[in-house]
């Protein structure tokens, strides 16, 4: 092998290992960015979930201070997931998320402080009603069909993202605690 065979082969050598570990460098910076998306997520749906939970109770004040905290929490988390930079120069995985916290804002500000609103009249008087339920129920599906459509796109987005960076997705537990209830 001669000398100049010799730097080509070393010249192609280096070139595909620096391909080789950038890959891994842009997989590992693809799989952060998806992790910190979907942990801003996850702490939206967790207050979502304790404020849900607090219609068991009854219990007005506890009802007000978890739709307080979830309100501040959506509020900050949407700030946060706005700030996020396009993923090298990709933003439909970012702005999916930007249209779902901000389908969360607007259900928590507008749909969750109507059903406490009324959820806080039938505790008061001891009783429901038929009136009342039916609209808790109307409010409730109508979160829900919507939420359906946006997380169907959320999830889509994740995947293409996922699929263009070949990162591997796993299961999300909060997700399936979602999906039972």
């Amino acid at each position: 092998m001669n000398k100049r065979t010799f730097i080509v082969f070393g010249f192609i050598f280096i070139f595909s290992l620096l391909q080789i570990l950038s890959c891994g460098i842009s997989r590992k910076k693809a799989v952060m960015y998806n992790d910190r998306i979907v942990s801003l997520q996850s702490e939206v749906v967790k207050k979502m979930l304790d404020f849900s939970e607090t219609f068991n109770s009854r219990d007005v004040s506890l009802m007000e201070q978890k739709y307080g905290i979830l309100v501040s929490t959506i509020d900050e988390k949407l700030k946060e997931v706005s700030q996020i930079e396009p993923f090298e120069g990709d933003s439909n995985f970012k702005d999916t998320a930007v249209s779902l916290f901000q389908f969360y804002r607007d259900v928590a500000k507008k749909d969750y402080r109507e059903l406490l609103d009324i959820f806080k009249k039938g505790v008061e008087r001891g009783e429901f009603t038929q009136q009342e339920l039916d609209k808790m129920d109307a409010i409730s599906n109508a979160i829900g069909e919507r939420e359906k459509i946006l997380d169907d796109k959320f999830q889509q987005a994740q995947k293409n993202f996922a699929e263009k960076y070949k990162i591997s997705l796993v299961d999300n537990e909060l997700q399936k605690k979602i999906n039972n209830k």
